[in-house]
């Protein structure tokens, strides 16, 4: 069924988190709506909290990319977490995800912040004053969130037992958006990676789970060993979020 939003109904500007802009960004790495996001997420905290109250979560991406998903939900609702975990199997793209968590802490963002006043010094372009503009109004929203830590790690969510690598029944809430099609490193040889994925998530995941798995709508995919929440389809985006059963 079409989504209609819950939590942020009125569409906001999010110049502030552009890819690139503030937020860093190298060729083959993604972006992600961000008021979708947000949206989920808050879908997510709403399930987790009916259950089982208060408390900060722990939050994990085992798909993270360049952790821009991930990145813009610590700036919106990192006050919710108190650790975000990403992994991916791609190193460049780990390397970038680091890059863009960084700028959940002071020291990150302040380093993120020298490099634009360089380029606005070097080249005087209103683009780069646009993103220092950017930069410290994210850096106003990063006192809230002073207690939130992360933690990148290489993994193949295929092919890894997660109970080797994390903690077992350790992650409260993961959401993460699956690479689309038959790219070499997610499926090749499997048929149903999204369903492998579910599998090895479950031992690493806590009583009060929720998991959001973001996916083409063409993808189909078995949810055995999990009871679905509710599934809806923005755009061509399918977005289905599950609890363990």
């Amino acid at each position: 069924m079409s989504m209609k939003y819950r939590f942020e109904i009125e569409a906001k500007n999010y110049e502030d988190f552009a890819s690139g802009r503030v937020l860093y960004n190298r060729p083959g790495a993604t972006a992600f709506p961000v008021r979708l996001g947000s949206e989920i997420i808050q879908r997510c905290l709403e399930r987790v909290r009916e259950r089982h109250g208060k408390g900060r979560l722990t939050l994990y991406d085992p798909c993270c990319g360049g952790a821009y998903l991930l990145t813009t939900i610590g700036f919106l609702h990192g006050q919710e977490f108190s650790k975000i975990y990403a992994s991916d199997i791609d190193e460049a793209m780990l390397e970038l995800a680091m890059d863009n968590l960084s700028l959940l802490t002071h020291a990150g963002m302040a380093q993120r912040i020298a490099q634009i006043q360089r380029d606005v010094q070097l080249y005087d372009k209103e683009s780069h004053k646009e993103a220092l503009a950017s930069a410290l109004r994210l850096q106003s929203m990063l006192d809230k969130i002073t207690h939130l830590s992360f933690e990148c790690r290489q993994i193949d969510v295929l092919r890894t037992p997660l109970g080797t690598v994390l903690d077992p029944n350790s992650i409260d809430v993961v959401i993460t958006d699956v690479p689309y099609g038959g790219t070499v490193q997610w499926s090749e040889e499997i048929a149903d990676p999204i369903v492998v994925m579910l599998g090895n998530l479950r031992s690493v995941l806590s009583e009060k789970a929720v998991v959001a798995v973001i996916s083409d709508k063409k993808q189909k995919t078995d949810i055995h060993g999990y009871r679905k929440v509710e599934r809806f389809k923005v755009g061509k985006r399918s977005m289905l979020i599950l609890e363990p059963s």
